[in-house]
């Protein structure tokens, strides 16, 4: 956790394991709606990421705050 001289918090993380997806660039939404529907990797992984997170017991915002010392 990083705290600016004017107060704001950030959080810098080492991100390993990354999986990235294309989903391609353009300038209409709508088109990049369909096209990233279309992306069956990605999609397949956002259900199984769905999934685990039903299955996975969460903590309270009220409680990262507080570990945090947000609070």
């Amino acid at each position: 956790m990083l705290k600016s001289s004017d107060g704001e918090h950030f959080v810098l993380a080492r991100v390993t394991n990354l999986r990235a997806f294309d989903i391609g660039i353009s300038d209409d939404f709508d088109k990049e709606i369909k096209s990233t529907r279309k992306n069956k990797r990605l999609m397949k992984f956002l259900d199984e990421r769905g999934t685990r997170a039903k299955r996975a017991k969460g903590m309270p915002i009220a409680e990262v705050r507080r570990r945090a010392g947000l609070d």
